[in-house]
């Protein structure tokens, strides 16, 4: 594969899937090449989808920060394959926040949903719907019955209740972060 780029800003000009046996010439490569402004990297690698050319002419995948602030990803996209691990989500959501990458009210309504999604992941982890309907519906015959003192089914309500709790909390500081943001936002568009 060749790809011709802008020798200054390294910018991606055209790319010729063609095989590096062929040995095309400069022109064979790329109709309108110029030796003077432009240059060819030749590589047998699998380039990412997204990338950029580093400074020594190296083909760097670009960071998901870079994606996302230029559009070319969105945020469903770029956490699409780690909802399941909700360390990395909140680390990268909050990478995008600090950066003031999230310019519209639908981004942030979109990673509040992808946020609300990964908790009743997290939480359906330990309660499934069913159980979570079980401890839900002991605990409402332990109302009716007048609630009985150490009951376990009280006790597997609330520890159900604190368990769903502490998830949420561990997501509250970027909801309201963003939910913030929205409020600016929502101002800034009247």
């Amino acid at each position: 594969m060749y790809i011709v780029i802008n020798k200054k800003t390294k910018e991606v000009i055209h790319i010729n899937t063609s095989n590096l046996s062929k040995n095309l010439s400069d022109t064979e490569v790329y109709e309108n090449f110029s030796a003077a402004t432009m240059e060819i990297i030749q590589t047998n690698e699998l380039i990412p989808a997204n990338f950029k050319i580093g400074q020594n002419n190296e083909i760097i995948e670009m960071p998901l920060i870079e994606q996302f602030g230029l559009g070319i990803l969105s945020i469903e996209s770029a956490l699409a394959q780690h909802l399941d691990d909700s360390d990395y989500c909140k680390s990268k959501i909050n990478e995008l926040v600090s950066n003031n990458l999230f310019k519209t009210i639908e981004q942030c309504q979109k990673t509040l949903d992808i946020i609300n999604n990964i908790i009743e992941r997290k939480v359906s982890q330990e309660y499934n719907s069913s159980y979570e309907m079980k401890i839900t519906k002991d605990y409402m015959g332990w109302i009716e019955e007048n609630k009985p003192d150490n009951d376990p089914r009280q006790i597997k309500y609330q520890d159900m209740q604190n368990y769903i709790n502490s998830i949420k909390m561990e997501f509250i500081d970027i909801k309201e972060t963003l939910k913030s943001l929205m409020s600016e936002l929502e101002k800034s568009q009247i």
